[in-house]
């Protein structure tokens, strides 16, 4: 496959992975060789969304709990599996990954699969920090790869038919004000934590999840709950109201002098 069609398709198969969009996908004649990074429920789901492309392969899965990579395995049965993402990236036959991890772990993931050649496709909000977001760019164009961060509200249909029934066509007048709602979700934020975590278990590699900030010790709310914790995540601001922020966004997009403030 010439290069260019070749990394389309897998421009077109990271966009899937954010909204199930794959039957848009025409025309693959190679599969293309992609590794999923975080295999917790936002990995899982990019597994099953993987497995629904035809023209995408599942090569490896990688956690730093053991037990997650041995249920990834159980779902992509001919992917190889591996603890840390460097070792995933070592695979000769790997053309793109796809991250799902904490959102302390996004950016070093993220530039040390470009600096290996693979593209990618990282779960919002694409950084911890603001100031992280350059590197990335700057990874991206070095490395002449493909870098995608998704929301799923992008691809899903009953929002574009609102944004262009209604808001291009004029249809709301002058919008000057957006607000958005979001209700509910809390239970990704503070859950309980399942018996098998209030030790540390001998396949989770705890100084490994910690690695890219400050150390503590083993805490099963700060592993099981990380999004509660800032250290970790940027708390319900960056997990959910990111979603709505970038609808605002996707609605008035191509008319932004209308629009004042997105709240």
């Amino acid at each position: 496959m010439p290069e260019i069609s070749r990394r389309h398709l897998i421009g077109a198969s990271a966009t899937a992975m954010a909204a199930a969009s794959y039957s848009r996908i025409l025309g693959a004649n190679e599969k293309i060789q992609v590794g999923v990074i975080g295999c917790g429920g936002r990995g899982n789901g990019q597994i099953r969304t993987f497995q629904s492309i035809k023209e995408v392969d599942i090569v490896g899965v990688c956690d730093l709990y053991g037990k997650k990579v041995e249920a990834a395995k159980q779902r992509a049965t001919q992917a190889a599996g591996f603890a840390d993402h460097r070792k995933l990236l070592e695979l000769k036959n790997l053309d793109a990954v796809s991250i799902s991890t904490p959102d302390h772990w996004h950016v070093p993931i993220a530039i040390d699969a470009m600096n290996a050649g693979k593209d990618v496709y990282c779960e919002k909000p694409l950084s911890l920090k603001i100031e992280e977001g350059p590197a990335v760019i700057a990874a991206a164009r070095k490395n002449n790869r493909i870098f995608q961060t998704g929301m799923q509200q992008r691809s899903g249909p009953h929002y574009m038919q609102a944004r262009d029934e209604f808001v291009k066509k004029g249809k709301l007048g002058k919008i000057t004000m957006v607000r958005t709602y979001w209700y509910g979700s809390v239970g990704s934020f503070v859950k309980r934590v399942p018996l098998e975590l209030q030790k540390q278990p001998a396949d989770l590699d705890w100084k490994r999840f910690v690695e890219p900030v400050a150390w503590r010790e083993y805490h099963p709310y700060q592993y099981n709950c990380f999004r509660a914790y800032l250290d970790f995540g940027g708390g319900q601001f960056t997990d959910l109201f990111a979603h709505w922020v970038d609808v605002a966004h996707m609605m008035i997009e191509e008319d932004r002098p209308h629009a004042a403030s997105a709240m």
